[in-house]
């Protein structure tokens, strides 16, 4: 049940792999606990197909002691950068890309949550 979630972030002093724990566009969302094998991640896929350009996404990852929470700090100053999202079910060990390129960030610095994630609103251009 659930999903595991890992990014490769190339951009501007930017070239990490990440822990993502959620990525979104303002109707859907998937999570660490989304139900795995209930068409979410297909009909996630296809809402970001679907979008015009440029189109807004949103992720969550987990900073630790190797990846700071300033990772981004660099690209708020205009950097474009690319999230390479690999998406394995828990269960069935299936994987699923979700590749986002030409991306620039929404808003001015990040955002905290509860948990100390980090929520990431950026736009995409190209998605597959």
């Amino acid at each position: 049940m659930g999903y595991w979630m890992y990014a490769w972030v190339h951009g501007v002093k930017t070239d990490k792999n990440i822990t993502v724990t959620s990525i979104a566009n303002y109707q859907k969302e998937i999570n660490e606990q989304t139900t795995a094998g209930n068409s979410a991640l297909n009909s996630l896929a296809a809402a970001f197909k679907a979008g015009r350009r440029p189109s807004p996404f949103i992720f969550t990852w987990k900073p630790d002691a190797k990846l700071p929470g300033t990772l981004f700090t660099p690209l708020f100053t205009g950097g474009v950068f690319t999230v390479e999202l690999r998406i394995v079910e828990r269960d069935t060990k299936a994987s699923f890309r979700f590749n986002f390129y030409d991306c620039k960030l929404i808003r001015p610095q990040p955002q905290s949550t509860r948990n100390g994630q980090i929520k990431i609103e950026a736009t995409y251009t190209s998605f597959n």
